[in-house]
């Protein structure tokens, strides 16, 4: 490993597990106890994971701070290796609410055993639901934002443009 790999990983790697490093030749190596080395090798796996995600989340443009609220999550899915993107479920242009609902959502998928995470009632599919309807909110609030209907209109063009009932349009406040 190089040391600048090291130094990107380093604030994740988990402080219980004794090691020493020592860089030569532009690479560190690291010495730990024979019988701490596999327990060594997967936090630092684990390591990589959680600053390849930190990075994922910076580069989509969330706040540090929002990240931050994720510290538990984005460890769980680098510790458990699970190859969902965070990315492609938190925005920066969610609410606080919309954000704190989001993180809940993902908990409870976390909290589901890997056989419930892939079944029919997989918290997953409440992830991915939310997300498509705040998408689509988002889609339905810049386009009439650009344009000015009253109500009655906004609500014909919803239900035209979207084939969704008329409860629908009433939750989403539009």
């Amino acid at each position: 490993m190089k040391p600048e790999e090291y130094k990107e990983i380093q604030p994740f790697l988990e402080d219980s597990i004794s090691y020493s490093g020592l860089i030569r030749d532009g690479k560190v190596i690291f010495t730990v106890e024979k019988d701490a080395a596999a327990v060594f090798y997967m936090a630092l796996e684990t390591a990589h994971w959680e600053s390849e995600i930190h990075k994922e989340l910076a580069e989509i443009g969330l706040r540090t701070e929002r990240i931050s609220e994720l510290k538990d999550v984005i460890h769980q899915f680098a510790t458990e290796d699970i190859s969902i993107g965070l990315d492609s479920f938190f925005e920066e242009q969610y609410s606080d609410m919309q954000f704190a609902e989001m993180v809940q959502l993902t908990r409870n998928y976390l909290a589901q055993s890997p056989a419930e995470r892939i079944g029919k009632d997989s918290a997953l599919n409440a992830m991915l639901q939310w997300k498509h309807d705040f998408d689509i909110s988002a889609e339905m609030e810049s386009y009439f934002s650009k344009h000015s209907y009253s109500p009655r209109k906004k609500y014909n063009n919803i239900v035209s443009c979207f084939k969704i009932t008329a409860m629908s349009v009433k939750s989403q406040n539009f």
